[in-house]
């Protein structure tokens, strides 16, 4: 073997080192860039918790209003239905078991009394509510996957001239992307 091929074997590990490396580089910075660079803002959470506050905190949801002011955490029952709610958010739900319909979220709101009865419950889109809350289970993230966010509150329910405690139970499930 004469000394010319020795270096050209030499040449080639290092050669193909060198580009073994350069890939490495090329995979971490990729990694690094789509950690640190990320364009995309998921806003679904903030917009479903402000959902939940205009429902609890607008005139035209379901709190108490007596003389034109709004009475924060008193639920008054004969506002509580689905036809309220369908007009304050300005959709029509009038056909809400057909699945083409496409809304950005469904919802459980479950009134109790102090003693855990159900007073009064609204399931707002229906249909998708109940796929939605199979998918929420699962616990799987990206595409096709939804998440779930439930509170409970505790108000004052107005029925009638009678106001006793109880609590509202806000159950919102939707798509993650």
């Amino acid at each position: 073997m004469n000394k010319s091929a020795g270096f050209w074997v030499y040449d080639a590990v290092i050669f193909i080192m060198r580009v073994i490396f350069v890939i490495a580089l090329i995979i971490v910075y990729l990694m690094f860039e789509g950690i640190v660079f990320k364009t995309d803002i998921d806003v679904k959470k903030g917009e479903t918790y402000l959902m939940i506050n205009a429902l609890m905190t607008s005139p035209n949801g379901f709190s108490y209003v007596d003389n034109g002011r709004l009475n924060l955490g008193i639920i008054d029952t004969t506002r509580f239905d689905e036809l309220l709610l369908n007009n304050s958010f300005f959709i029509n739900l009038s056909d809400s078991n057909d699945p083409s319909k496409e809304l950005f979220w469904a919802y459980n709101l479950s009134l109790y009394d102090f003693n855990h009865n159900l007073k009064k419950r609204i399931i707002w889109n229906s249909y998708w509510y109940s796929k939605w809350k199979v998918l929420a289970k699962t616990g799987l993230l990206g595409f096709g996957s939804a998440f779930r966010i439930t509170q409970e509150y505790f108000v004052t329910i107005k029925d009638g001239s009678k106001f006793e405690p109880g609590y509202l139970v806000v159950d919102v499930v939707r798509p993650s992307k």
